[in-house]
């Protein structure tokens, strides 16, 4: 491998919120350290490390692999923003709340994405590789 392998974000495609975000992280990745593929791509493809997981089993909202490791929830999302970099790395100050009430929030939004930020018909990003 000629360099540090890419970050793999996996989100729901049919979250207008996701989508929004994986959009916002497309553009703020200037360096091209994410790759960003929706929960049906990864589990069509197969694409990561071999885990304890079975893609069943994998939550519909926002995964992050990161040299072999599996960020979910709120740890996922501070995790990007750490990669990203500069301005982004506020997100990490998230480490300070504990991770049950960083996780509690996370779901909170997550259970209610599709009623508050609707469900979309079909996906609008794809995958920039």
């Amino acid at each position: 491998m000629s360099g540090p392998e890419r970050l793999k974000l996996i989100y729901d495609g049919e979250c207008s919120l996701c989508s929004r975000f994986c959009n916002w992280v497309r553009k703020a990745d200037k360096q091209g350290k994410i790759e960003i593929f929706t929960l049906n791509e990864f589990r069509k493809a197969g694409i990561g490390p071999d885990q304890s997981y079975s893609t069943e089993e994998l939550p519909d909202s926002i995964l992050l692999i990161k040299e072999n490791q599996w960020l979910f929830a709120s740890d996922a999302i501070i995790q990007l923003g750490l990669v990203l970099g500069g301005i982004y790395k506020v997100f990490g100050a998230g480490l300070v709340i504990p991770k049950m009430i960083r996780d509690f929030l996370y779901q909170l939004v997550a259970k209610n994405r599709y009623r508050w930020f609707n469900k979309k018909q079909h996906c609008e990003i794809k995958d920039q590789s």
